[in-house]
């Protein structure tokens, strides 16, 4: 939990924004400004999207992860740690697409693309050779697995 997301009341932004799981955005409720109408969408596809391609939001004077803030409002706590997009789809808030994760299983759900050269999980070209090296790492502890002739093992 941020700095930033320990100012955020629960029952205040309950109060005055809805969250929509099915759709993954939020729309307000109660209009203190007349940019805010009752019914403005927040969170939306056609939301603000960092660099990165997540949707960064505005409630209550304070900027935050959307997925973090649906995580927040559903469950009325802040995620310990990560939140991970299941479907790999960054700016796809549905709580059904968000579960809570460590650091070292966020990891293990990256695309097949994201795997380097080889396209797998912890096999990666020797540098000294045309051979593959392979290995693991479970709870920070890197086990080598050899040196093979293909990526496929």
């Amino acid at each position: 939990m941020t700095i930033i997301e320990e100012t955020i009341d629960l029952d205040e932004l309950r109060a005055r924004w809805a969250y929509h799981p099915e759709e993954g955005h939020f729309t307000a409720t109660v209009s203190k400004h007349a940019r805010w109408p009752v019914g403005r969408i927040i969170g939306g596809k056609d939301a603000y999207h960092d660099p990165k391609g997540y949707i960064r939001v505005c409630v209550l004077g304070r900027c935050v992860m959307a997925h973090r803030l649906a995580w927040f409002y559903v469950h009325g706590r802040w995620p310990v740690e990560q939140i991970d997009h299941i479907n790999h789809i960054r700016d796809d808030n549905r709580i059904a697409n968000l579960r809570e994760c460590t650091n070292a299983e966020n990891r293990q759900n990256i695309r097949p693309e994201g795997y380097g050269t080889s396209g797998y999980l912890g096999v990666y070209r020797h540098s000294s050779s045309d051979a593959w090296s392979a290995k693991i790492i479970v709870n920070g502890r890197a086990t080598y697995l050899g040196m093979f002739d293909t990526a496929e093992i």
